[in-house]
């Protein structure tokens, strides 16, 4: 049961002997690095659906380049590292939107742990301001990776499962949010793109999940 109180816009815990901390806006900080850690945006997927004749608004990336902007500005982050599928798939000209946005932040090293969508070739990821890295990489006790991965003595901190919690009302209607997943060795991220589905977590096991409602983040107890 979750009781009135609990509900915060953030949640700090140390974690492996670090500090980590969980935010609404489905991001992961962690301070002594100054860096933030983000999964699965996937950029230019609208454009993709246009190009496939959906009609799909083209700005709909807009309020994720703007919550990634006021978190750099608001941690004074020195460093984004984003967990894979940051571009969804093919080139299309969006490419160029992100390219924009990441000169905009000249001062602060934006690296790439690749993802099954980002896919893109190799020299237009090196024209561009990222550090890529082809597989996971250790930060402290963190194994930083796309897909969830084993990681003997370290934590993994991973993307790629969109994870979703289904939170029920009185009256047994019920509605799904985007979550946080942690157990005794991993911590998955939820989709950070607007434009992305997410996945019920009914088959994680043990664990808590971190529920993004609002501007809110509920602690649910799995166990």
């Amino acid at each position: 049961m979750i009781e009135k109180g609990q509900f915060s816009g953030q949640i700090c815990k140390v974690i492996n002997g670090q500090k980590l901390t969980f935010l609404m806006e489905k991001a992961l900080w962690q301070e002594d690095l100054s860096t933030l850690l983000i999964a699965d945006t996937h950029f230019g997927k609208a454009r993709h659906f246009r190009k496939g004749g959906i009609p799909i608004p083209e700005n709909i990336h807009e309020s994720d380049f703007a919550l990634i902007a006021e978190l750099i500005r608001t941690k004074k982050a020195r460093k984004v590292v984003f967990l894979g599928d940051l571009f969804h798939s093919d080139w299309n000209t969006h490419w160029g939107v992100l390219e924009m946005f990441m000169k905009e932040f000249s001062q602060v090293g934006f690296e790439l742990v690749k993802g099954n969508h980002d896919i893109l070739r190799e020299e237009i990821y090196s024209q561009s301001q990222l550090t890529v890295h082809h597989h996971p990489i250790q930060i402290g006790s963190f194994l930083l990776s796309h897909e969830p991965v084993n990681a003997v003595g370290l934590t993994n901190i991973c993307g790629h499962l969109h994870p979703g919690i289904r939170l029920s009302g009185k009256g047994k209607q019920s509605l799904r949010f985007p979550c946080f997943y942690e157990s005794e060795d991993r911590v998955v991220l939820p989709a950070f793109g607007r434009f992305t589905g997410t996945m019920e977590i009914n088959n994680y096991g043990e664990g808590m999940a971190y529920a993004v409602v609002s501007k809110n983040l509920i602690p649910i107890n799995l166990s």
